[in-house]
């Protein structure tokens, strides 16, 4: 390997897939020459719908692996510190966030750039039709999803998906992406594309998603007047245990419409 310019590292994250790749960028044959100087996790005790036995969860990854615990992306104002990475973070870092790492922040995505950004893009890509999806990792700047690519990993969407079963091949995918690119990430060998390029030159229809695009009221009830071909892309779209489904209003009574035999809550996303 080149020499590592960027030794010194932050990683924020908040989810599973946040603990695999700081698993893995630990495991790493060069862990021994850089230093991991902070985890910016979720507070202590937290649990998400995705917590379970044998989840791995952020900050007891870290815990165990020695490293230094944050509880606020503020405490990074006072680290020195090299590069950060964001994999699932929970909040929007600031300008003064971002500024304090001399080589930028990189951000890793579970979902195509420029096409999806923001939040719920497993069921908003099923919505609206796609037939590929993949895994973004790219510079971060001041707006959401907006730095330069450097990479998406691609791969084709099977028929009838659900977004549960999308979530769980673009984490894959995504994990796939920072393992094969940590020693560019240690070498700061990261060349990006601007997404503004992007879209020109591909004629990309870039979408947003807010995180309540999909707990509005209204946002999961079905008309059965639609064409069949729109009602299955949303019944699979909003096919994600533990969430509740998609629904029709029949008779005054809601009928939740779903291709999981499992139990539904009630709860939003």
């Amino acid at each position: 390997m080149s020499r590592l310019v960027n030794r010194r590292i932050v990683f924020l994250g908040g989810k599973p897939l946040s603990a695999r790749c700081l698993q893995a960028l630990h495991a790493h044959p060069a862990a021994a020459e850089l230093e991991i100087v902070g985890v910016v996790a979720r507070p202590a005790g937290a649990r998400g719908w995705w917590s379970g036995p044998g989840v791995p969860e952020l900050r007891e990854t870290a815990e165990a692996l020695g490293l230094p615990v944050l509880d606020s992306e503020d405490d990074l104002l006072s680290l020195d510190f090299d590069l950060g990475i964001s994999v699932l973070f929970f909040n929007i870092l600031r300008k003064q966030h971002l500024h304090r790492a001399r080589n930028g922040f990189l951000n890793l995505h579970c979902a195509p750039l420029p096409h999806y950004r923001g939040c719920n893009a497993c069921s908003h890509a099923l919505i609206n039709g796609e037939t590929r999806f993949g895994a973004t990792l790219h510079h971060m700047d001041e707006r959401v999803d907006h730095g330069d690519i450097i990479r998406v990993n691609w791969f084709n969407i099977a028929p009838g998906m659900t977004a549960r079963g999308l979530m769980n091949e673009v984490e894959q995918a995504a994990l796939e992406l920072f393992c094969s690119t940590i020693p560019a990430i240690l070498t700061n060998n990261l060349p990006g594309t601007p997404q503004s390029e992007i879209i020109e030159r591909d004629g990309v229809v870039s979408r947003y998603y807010a995180r309540d695009s999909l707990s509005r009221p209204g946002a999961k009830c079905i008309d059965p007047g639609w064409p069949a071909d729109s009602i299955l892309r949303r019944v699979r779209a909003l096919d994600f245990p533990p969430f509740e489904p998609a629904y029709m209003l029949l008779d005054g009574c809601k009928v939740h419409l779903t291709t999981n035999l499992g139990p539904h809550a009630g709860a939003s996303r």
